[in-house]
């Protein structure tokens, strides 16, 4: 049994051993959001780097944040000829730092109008439920307003009834209407000071913790303050020079072989039709982040390959947010708009202060989309940036921008596991899930036994299961929160059974009091979900690294037999919807190829020249004979997987 040290650490906490020599092998990762849980992340990371060298890298909320950081870590080991390990050897010690008591306090820290309800938010979780042990706790933060609250409650209980007068019985019934008085009056005088506390949360945009408030000299910088330094040292670069996506999508492979195929990834290979400045370059380490913009009720996959053109920025309200160093590197690469574009605060204010053109995507420091990411509700600051609304009219030769505000991105997509896909995968993409452990499930100190990982092909097919709100207290509290998590993470829980995604998932399981808001986690939690981390790293790297001459069984060559049969299945499915569309339409409407032949004379939408005419006509001629082509109708992998029209993320 381990000790600790006075600071609270691990004294029998030894870092695993990692050899982050450069692999000769690709593969992609995705991370699940979960706030303090991400402290699960670093040595999966580790443990998979040490077999594969990450191309496409994404995740959501604390997702995001091991994401950016690996891949600062993996730019490093490309580019840093001196310490090529250096960034990864950095996310190796990330959970021993993080296991110092009250080091997840220090980062989240509240700014200053806030500081009173996060800490009257933290002595609620501290008493498991709302009841008087609430009540004590916010007491404690708030000694002056309980203390006149009390008297003045008492003061009341005096009026109405008096002193006693009489017998012990007369005594207890006015101990009992003073106490009353009492409780009513703290509580009352509790509930007009956390009022004003949160009216001081619109204008910390709707957060209690913007990520760059100063503490004492000793301890850990805020979030968004102590994230961009780190992300700089795992990129081996200083701090005055942010780490942009531009820099990652160059960083190329050392080994030619593997960098011509990141070079032929779908949207880079040569003979692109579109235009070129609207080509992606070759992205060599691509990092993507998930953040939700509230105000278009949708997400968005930053960085914004297409829509970023309508997008500005306020650097006054960036301040709040983000560091210094990266709201100049926005201002530096930021486009001059075509027109006079100020926001409609400002405007209304009759201030000409003009709006910043959001830079191009490669221009754009990777903690941007970290920060934007990790906007977790109530807890950070949401993200403010600025577009104009469809239709908006230009006055006095001024387009009026609205706020847009960008939060959690899992609030839409906590885990998105579909990133990166290919019909047929040419490396892994390996995913990191996270969720509460089984009902009636027990932690073992064995933490490979707190992962759950498909020993079979037929093996992850179960629906996911919670726990019944109607068994113990709290039903309605619980009800809700099946509600809401069904509403956030419905589409990714559809996508963990399918064949060639659920076999390359690892769920790292939790237990009460571990991870998500649980910001007082001590050591020992800390050093548990670490190591869990470690296990499910290993899990992926152990079945996936065997080459087509070694293990037959739940290997990456059965793995990618898994996947082409599930695909050929779905393309399969697919004819006899083809075929009708193509060869027997509705009863009065012309086949679908004898449109090519009207366009431009029976209607005008989307006119095209004769040679994107013939090329249409050939592809619908191809389309056409697969279409005719035999069905194919397997009983496995299943559940079958169906491909459908979707919005592409931008």
């Amino acid at each position: 049994m381990s000790t600790q040290r006075p600071d609270g650490t691990d004294a029998g906490w030894t870092t695993p051993d990692f050899d982050f020599t450069m692999p000769g092998r690709l593969a992609d990762v995705v991370m699940k959001g979960g706030v303090t849980s991400g402290i699960v992340y670093p040595y999966a990371i580790c443990e998979l780097a040490r077999s594969f060298s990450f191309v496409n890298i994404a995740g959501t909320s604390a997702g995001a944040i091991a994401a950016g950081l690996t891949a600062a870590a993996e730019y490093r080991r490309r580019t840093d000829r001196q310490n090529p390990s250096a960034g990864f050897e950095l996310l190796a010690e990330l959970p021993k730092k993080l296991a110092r008591p009250g080091a997840f306090l220090e980062i989240f820290r509240a700014d200053p109008g806030t500081r009173p309800l996060l800490a009257a938010v933290l002595a609620a979780m501290r008493a498991g439920k709302f009841g008087i042990g609430t009540l004590v706790g916010v007491c404690r933060t708030f000694p002056f307003s309980a203390l006149v609250g009390g008297l003045l409650g008492l003061g009341l209980a005096l009026l109405l009834v008096g002193l006693p007068a009489g017998g012990w019985l007369a005594w207890l019934r006015w101990g009992v209407v003073a106490l009353v008085g009492i409780i009513l009056g703290v509580a009352i005088m509790l509930f007009l000071r956390m009022k004003r506390a949160l009216a001081a949360l619109p204008s910390n945009g709707f957060g209690l913790c913007g990520g760059l408030a100063a503490g004492p000299g000793d301890e850990l910088p805020s979030l968004s303050r102590w994230l961009y330094e780190l992300i700089q040292e795992a990129a081996g670069l200083p701090k005055n020079q942010p780490l942009t996506f531009g820099q990652l999508w160059s960083a190329r492979h050392p080994d030619p072989e593997l960098a011509a195929l990141i070079d032929d990834l779908p949207g880079h290979v040569a003979g692109d039709s579109r235009e070129k400045e609207d080509r992606e370059p070759p992205k060599h380490i691509n990092f993507e982040a998930i953040a939700t913009a509230l105000t278009h009720g949708r997400p968005y996959r930053f960085p914004m390959s297409t829509v970023w053109k309508r997008f500005y920025f306020d650097p006054d309200e960036l301040d709040g947010v983000l560091p210094a160093e990266v709201v100049a590197c926005l201002r530096n690469a930021a486009r001059k708009p075509g027109k006079r574009t100020v926001s409609r605060d400002r405007h209304e204010a009759g201030d000409r202060v003009e709006l910043f053109g959001f830079p191009a995507p490669e221009d754009v420091p990777v903690f941007v989309a970290v920060r934007l990411s990790l906007s977790f509700p109530g807890l950070l600051s949401a993200v403010p940036l600025y577009s104009v609304r469809y239709g908006q009219k230009v006055v006095d030769q001024t387009r009026i921008a609205d706020r847009v505000w960008f939060s959690d991105g899992g609030i839409t997509s906590n885990f998105p596991i579909h990133s990166f896909d290919g019909l047929i995968p040419r490396w892994p993409t390996f995913g990191i899930n996270l969720a509460a452990a089984p009902p009636g499930a027990a932690r073992s100190e064995d933490e490979r036994k707190n992962v759950f990982f498909p020993r079979s092909n037929k093996a992850g097919l179960q629906e996911t299961w919670a726990e019944d709100p109607a068994h113990g207290p709290n039903e309605t509290k619980k009800f809700a929160g099946l509600i809401f998590g069904s509403m956030q993470s419905w589409f990714d829980n559809a996508f963990l059974r399918l064949p060639g995604y659920r076999q390359r998932v690892a769920t790292v399981w939790q237990f009460e009091g571990e991870g998500g808001l649980n910001l007082e986690m001590p050591c020992k939690v800390v050093r548990s979900l670490a190591f869990r981390g470690l296990e499910a790293g290993r899990l992926l790297r152990e079945r996936f690294v065997s080459s087509p001459q070694e293990a037959k069984f739940m290997s990456w060559t059965d793995h990618r037999w898994v996947r082409l049969l599930a695909i050929s299945q779905a393309l399969s499915d697919m004819r006899t919807s083809i075929r009708r569309a193509l060869l027997q339409p509705h009863p009065g409407d012309a086949p679908a190829r004898d449109l090519v032949a009207g366009a431009g004379r029976d209607f005008e939408s989307y006119a095209l020249d004769k040679e994107s005419l013939a090329q249409v006509d050939e592809f619908l001629e191809e389309l056409s004979r697969f279409a005719e082509g035999r069905p194919l109708n397997l009983e496995n992998p299943n559940p079958r997987i169906t491909i459908g029209v979707r919005p592409e993320i931008h």
